[in-house]
Order: structure tokens, then sequence, then C-alpha cells
């Protein structure tokens, strides 16, 4: 047990080895174009139709969806880090979905809803600071 700890305790002296951090500020992101809605097996082509954008705020860890300029129902996000690569990971669960989203240091968003234990929801799109 104590070898594996040292191993443990090497690997992340590492040079090199990924250091996160939690990410900063605010970034408002949006889909473009469609996704994929896969329920029990099947996937389909899906148009994202919920309208609005997506807006996560690091500081006050939280995430909604924006009508115009208001920030409706807060969501808590569970979980945020940034790597050394400038790669956003941010978690949030919240009515019964989880969701992951992933912002790349091009501001280029990848997003997953799973939704109960048969759906998922998936689309791209991208992101800005305001």
């Amino acid at each position: 047990m104590r070898s594996l700890a040292l191993v443990a305790l090497a690997f992340l002296a590492t040079p090199g080895a990924t250091v996160a951090a939690e990410p900063e500020g605010v970034v408002v992101c949006s889909a473009k174009g469609g996704g994929f809605d896969c329920e029990k097996g099947k996937c389909n082509p899906s148009q994202v139709t919920s309208g609005g954008d997506l807006r996560l705020d690091f500081d006050a860890k939280s995430m909604c969806a924006l009508r115009g300029t208001e920030c409706r129902e807060p969501k808590t996000l569970q979980h945020a880090m940034i790597d050394q690569d400038k790669t956003i990971v941010a978690t949030v669960t919240a009515d019964g979905a989880t969701m992951l989203l992933r912002i790349g240091a091009d501001m280029k968003m990848s997003l997953v809803f799973a939704i109960g234990t048969g759906r998922v929801i998936s689309f791209t799109g991208e992101c800005r600071r305001p």
C-alpha cells in the first residue's frame, strides 16, 4: 500500500502531468446546427429547439439557460475544471438529467445530456466571453 502511494506521488510530481484548476468568469455557449437524440438504442438527427444560450458562471458555480438576457432557474455546477491546455470540462445534474460540457481552447463546445437511463442528447456549438 505504501509503495502505491509513493508511485502516485511520483506521478503527480512528474513534469508534464496535467494539473487542473477551476475555471473563472462567465462563458455563454450556443448550439450550432443539429445534434443527435438517442433513445433506447436508436439515434436520430435532431435540431436543438430549446433556443437561448447557456450561461456558465464559474465564479458563482452555476449554469442556466438564457431567455433574452434573463437567467432562469440557475442550476449548480457540481464539477468544473480547466486543464493546462485551456480545455474546460463541467458537469451539472438536475431535474433527472446529467449534463457534461466540454469547451476547448478554441471555444468550441460539445454537450451531452443523459436523461434518466435510456436517453442521450448530444450537440456541438460555440462559446464566447460576454
